[in-house]
C-alpha cells in the first residue's frame, strides 16, 4: 500500500513539474511576443525619448534560468 502511494505521488510530482516547466517555456513566449508588439506600438508615437524601457533582458535570463532548472530537476527524478 505504502509502495503503491509513493509511486503515484512521484508520477503525480513528475507531471506537476513538466507542467510547471511548459507554462514558464509559455511565459517566455509570451515575453518575447510582448516586446515585439511593444516595439511596433512605439514605432508609431512621435518621441519614443520620454517612454519606459521594459527590462526585456533580465526577464527572460530569470525565466529561462527558473524554467531549464525546472525542467532538469523534473526529468532528474
Amino acid at each position: 500500500m505504502v509502495r503503491c502511494a509513493r509511486c503515484c505521488l512521484r508520477k503525480a510530482m513528475g507531471v506537476m513539474n513538466i507542467v510547471v516547466t511548459l507554462c514558464g517555456i509559455g511565459m517566455i513566449i509570451y515575453s518575447l511576443w510582448l516586446q515585439k508588439m511593444w516595439e511596433i506600438g512605439v514605432s508609431d508615437l512621435p518621441s519614443i525619448a520620454n517612454l519606459p524601457k521594459p527590462c526585456q533582458k533580465l526577464n527572460l535570463i530569470v525565466s529561462t534560468t527558473f524554467s531549464m532548472s525546472n525542467f532538469i530537476v523534473a526529468t532528474w527524478n
